[in-house]
């Protein structure tokens, strides 16, 4: 299997195998969409601060030529944040990749 660049970082968070699987399956997809990209980082944050009630925060940044794509989300559920993520960095990279395609359609004035 070819080694991706999937950098997984975990603040408050104890990683396992299962979240480390998921989250390449995930960002593996990205990779099909676009094959100009150059790396992916993946935060996994967990914020309790409040009693009782945990919050977890994915953030994820593709690394391309051009600007970075930066993309923030936050549930209850990690797996759902990790979800969420991966739908929010696949509709970016659709919209660039759209945006690139008018701009090449513009007459030359």
């Amino acid at each position: 299997m070819n080694q991706l660049p999937i950098i997984i970082t975990g603040i408050h968070i104890d990683l396992t195998e299962a979240i480390h699987t998921i989250v390449h399956e995930k960002m593996a997809k990205l990779f099909q969409h676009n094959t100009r990209i150059v790396q992916i980082r993946v935060e996994l944050t967990q914020d309790s601060n409040k009693l009782d009630h945990k919050t977890f925060m994915a953030q994820g940044i593709v690394e391309l030529p051009g600007p970075n794509l930066i993309v923030t989300t936050d549930s209850d559920d990690l797996y759902r944040a990790i979800d969420d993520l991966e739908l929010q960095l696949l509709r970016k990279l659709r919209q660039r990749a759209r945006m690139a395609r008018s701009k090449r359609k513009q007459p030359a004035y």
